[in-house]
């Protein structure tokens, strides 16, 4: 898995507040998006891509739109904030 990768499980665990994930818990759904992506490839080195078919699968297009909205605010705010 790369740095990049191991990032956006980072970030999909961080959302655990946007709708419909709320009750799985965000630690929780990153699980799930991983052990998709690893059934879907397995023996590949993950990549982000992959990562987002797998969340794509999982709750739809809508869903992963979603987040990486999210993960833009999150980024954008931090950047902001030094």
């Amino acid at each position: 898995m790369t740095a990049k990768t191991r990032r956006r499980m980072t970030d999909l665990a961080n959302i655990a507040a946007l709708e419909g994930q709320r009750e799985a818990g965000g630690l929780r759904y990153a699980l799930k998006v991983l052990e998709m992506a690893i059934s879907l490839h397995i023996g590949d080195i993950l990549t982000i891509d992959m990562l987002r078919e797998a969340n794509t699968l999982l709750c739809g297009p809508s869903w992963e739109d979603q987040v990486d909205r999210m993960i833009e605010d999150i980024a954008s705010r931090a950047k902001a904030a030094g």
